[in-house]
């Protein structure tokens, strides 16, 4: 039996997750139903250009608005 000179150290808890506000959760999910319609349509291929067109702006949109510059006070 093997027995420790030194007992283990504490883990620093995490701290907590602030919950989602409704503004947050409603633009997570606005963004996963397009993204979701955007998909199917390119992957699937077999609609007309001016929807496949539609599909990669939606997408180039979304992107925009997750990647733009967090305003700050």
């Amino acid at each position: 039996m093997f027995v420790r000179a030194n007992p283990p150290t504490p883990r620093k808890s995490r701290p907590p997750i602030a919950p989602l506000s409704t503004d947050d959760l409603m633009r997570i999910v606005v963004t996963l139903s397009v993204l979701g319609c955007c998909l199917g349509v390119i992957l699937f291929g077999s609609y007309d250009d001016g929807t496949q067109k539609w599909a990669f702006g939606s997408i180039g949109a979304i992107l925009g608005y997750w990647l733009r510059p967090v305003k700050k006070g």
